[in-house]
């Protein structure tokens, strides 16, 4: 292995947009990488960035960081459909249009992704029972939450 890293899409279904640069955030720092190369690998991606040129250095300066990709280089989401970044911060209703406060980030699970509802750091599944429409004009995710789970 060269300095190539391993890339696990949030949505493996997506195709790797064909771009030449990325942004990497780690450790709260921001950084431009250009790619060198790039390759399909059992659902995720091998990509060799400029300027990396072994495991070593890789491992120790990009590995646990979240890659960026321009947006412009994206397909729009289908209907019923979203992408993380347009629901973190976005406004959160029930079906009856009560306020249960804005989504403060999206969680990977181990059998579902989870909303967590801020504040109050609510979690939900993010399953078809629960999800019931995103608006993005307004930016307001309408959900529909499980009888009980919140109830303490």
């Amino acid at each position: 292995m060269r300095g190539e890293i391993r890339l696990a899409p949030d949505e493996p279904s997506l195709a790797f947009p064909d771009i030449e640069e990325v942004r990497l955030i780690r450790k709260g720092r921001a950084s431009t990488l250009r790619l060198e190369s790039l390759r399909e690998v059992d659902g995720a991606y091998l990509v060799a960035f400029e300027g990396f040129v072994d495991r070593d250095q890789v491992r120790d300066q990009l590995a646990g960081g979240i890659v960026w990709v321009p947006r412009s280089t994206l397909e729009d989401a289908g209907a019923g459909e979203a992408y993380v970044y347009e629901l973190v911060g976005a406004r959160v209703v029930d079906a009856s249009g009560t306020e249960l406060g804005t989504v403060g980030a999206i969680l990977a699970g181990a059998g579902q992704d989870l909303l967590r509802i801020d504040p109050g750091e609510r979690l939900l599944p993010m399953v078809p029972d629960t999800m019931r429409g995103f608006d993005r004009v307004s930016r307001v995710l309408t959900v529909a939450p499980i009888p009980g789970l919140w109830d303490e």
